[in-house]
């Protein structure tokens, strides 16, 4: 759950939320997520450099049974990812 400055309230798209079960309030107010398959605008380089590796590594990797091409396709992002 992300947390905002509460003078930011007005500022930051969030809503009240029903407590959960560790919360000491009955209420809680949440940022709102971003919709499904929006990329937050902080990530958005990342996204872009995530998806040509992909496609890179897709290329590469012999299409196997099941596990096998998700495990190889894996270790050939993460390789490619890999800080150095």
């Amino acid at each position: 759950m992300a947390s905002f400055p509460l003078d930011q309230l007005g500022k930051v798209r969030a809503h009240a939320a029903k407590g959960i079960s560790w919360s000491k309030s009955a209420v809680i107010v949440k940022r709102i997520p971003f919709p499904k398959g929006a990329i937050p605008p902080h990530l958005v380089t990342y996204a872009e450099t995530f998806a040509k590796t992909a496609r890179d590594c897709k290329a590469k990797i012999v299409k196997g049974k099941g596990a096998e091409t998700v495990r190889a396709m894996n270790a050939c992002i993460r390789a490619a990812l890999k800080r150095k």
